[in-house]
């Protein structure tokens, strides 16, 4: 027997927990007449451009396959992301991220912009892209207040959902953007966390093996720059064609944190020079090895290449 017109539809709904694209029904052979009919009948509702519902099959997660639907580059974030993710924090709305100028007529959806998610930032979860317990922190800090978020923090570090590495790579990320809310994530760290050095020669390591693994520009390593004194100023890696250089502190993230003023002198120093500093940590290393060090190399070989052409 030939499957009917409502079983297709219910079987497309039922990869989206209930919601599904006009785009879908029409790849399945299904008319725009017949989408039509099921509107007046009430078996699809309308909730936003080209995408429904099936009213039989809805769940809390309906709404938010709907807004993915509808968003294809939308991740559920903020307060919903936290509800997803187990967090104990009140509801607030429905809240997804999408990149600039991807606003969709989503009746009840709260839409943030964000220029970049890294997909290390983002995690299935029942079929719905959502941000990762580091992120989702990140993304609560302007919207909580201090107490409250310092508490969620603690408990979420607690239970490893985030680790405090993962934390710390993911501020150390958005900070380096300039993101809002920076100081304030900054403040909760030093507040909340301590811990031990890294072995800068071991991260040095591992930073040459992922610059060679990416075919990066040769760097010199533990290069005199032009300004050295003979006392201070020897940096990790170097691009002299580029004058780029790559710092890699594996420092307490105390002490690189209290040491930020003294980093930005060196950087001064390095800039009045015609040089560019970028500095990563041993948290991004290891824990967004593939975001931050895809950044690295774009910066190194654009420099490197300008320098070659000009």
């Amino acid at each position: 027997m030939a499957e009917s017109v409502d079983q297709r539809i219910v079987q497309l709904a039922g990869l989206h927990h209930g919601a599904v694209s006009s785009k879908e029904l029409q790849r399945a052979g299904i008319s725009r007449s017949s989408i039509t009919s099921r509107q007046r009948s009430g078996f699809l509702v309308p909730v936003a451009k080209g995408i429904y519902s099936v009213p039989a099959m809805s769940s809390p997660l309906t709404v938010l396959a709907a807004a993915q639907l509808a968003l294809p580059s939308s991740v559920v974030s903020h307060r919903t992301a936290a509800r997803l993710l187990g967090m104990r924090v009140r509801e607030d709305g429905v809240h997804v991220t999408c990149p600039p100028g991807a606003h969709h007529g989503l009746d009840g959806i709260q839409v943030h912009e964000s220029r970049r998610l890294e997909t290390v930032d983002v995690r299935l979860l029942d079929g719905i892209r959502v941000t990762t317990p580091a992120r989702t922190l990140w993304d609560l800090v302007n919207v909580m207040g201090v107490n409250l978020h310092r508490n969620l923090t603690q408990e979420q570090v607690a239970v490893g959902a985030p680790t405090k590495d993962e934390l710390i790579a993911c501020h150390r990320a958005m900070a380096r953007r300039g993101r809002k809310g920076t100081k304030k994530m900054r403040e909760l760290l030093m507040s909340t966390f301590d811990d031990e050095p890294y072995p800068e020669s071991e991260l040095e390591r591992r930073v040459l093996v992922e610059l060679v693994q990416r075919n990066a520009p040769p760097m010199h390593r533990q290069f005199k720059p032009p300004w050295y004194d003979g006392i201070r100023g020897i940096v990790d890696f170097a691009d002299p064609i580029g004058k780029t250089i790559l710092e890699a502190d594996g420092r307490r993230w105390h002490a690189s944190e209290i040491a930020r003023r003294s980093d930005l002198q060196r950087d001064l120093l390095a800039g009045k020079h015609g040089w560019f500093v970028y500095r990563i940590g041993w948290q991004e290393v290891v824990h967004r090895t593939d975001a931050i060090m895809d950044d690295v190399v774009a910066l190194l070989t654009a420099r490197h290449n300008a320098a070659l052409a000009a």
